[in-house]
């Protein structure tokens, strides 16, 4: 949590967070660590009415929030938002020489696959043939420079992802063929 709570304030000072985006950003935190750290859905009413922000607001915040990487979140239409909160490790600290006081930074701790570990876990596959790769390779990419977020949310379960683009590729390719 106290990680979370240094990043806010770097993204802050980087991005310039609006104060209703740290109410929201803290009120999800707690929620986050009532629900022992782990994904939480909390309705977009409820953190309006709660915390005495319009909804629009509350959509708007939450939105840019994710842009700078402090939440992640998925939204059904008609139901509550599933929240979490990436994980960060201290990759460094960075001592200046003027000033005594230590600055740390943070990095998105990367919990997708390698193109090589995606490749190989679709081999697993019986569906998998190597006609598909470069399609497979297609989608691939889209992923990593969406940084795996689709219009339905942030990807949590990549192989469950990978077995979807195989379908897909498959649907797309027999399509073609016939």
């Amino acid at each position: 949590m106290e990680e979370n709570l240094a990043k806010l304030w770097d993204e802050n000072k980087n991005h310039q967070l609006t104060a209703s985006e740290m109410l929201i950003y803290l009120f999800l935190t707690y929620q986050w660590k009532k629900n022992n750290y782990q994904k939480f859905t909390y309705s977009d009413y409820v953190i309006a009415k709660e915390l005495k922000l319009s909804r629009q607001t509350i959509i708007k915040s939450k939105k840019k929030l994710r842009k700078v990487h402090l939440l992640e979140f998925t939204h059904c239409s008609g139901l509550a938002t599933a929240y979490s909160f990436p994980e960060f490790r201290e990759v460094k600290k960075v001592v200046t020489k003027t000033d005594s006081k230590k600055s740390v930074e943070f990095e998105i701790k990367k919990d997708t696959p390698t193109k090589d570990e995606f490749i190989a876990y679709l081999k697993l596959s019986p569906y998998y043939k190597e006609n598909l790769l470069p399609d497979i390779l297609e989608k691939y990419d889209e992923l990593e420079r969406d940084e795996w977020i689709t219009e339905s949310g942030k990807i949590y379960d990549w192989k469950k992802e990978a077995r979807r683009i195989i379908s897909s590729v498959m649907l797309s390719n027999f399509r073609k063929n016939n």
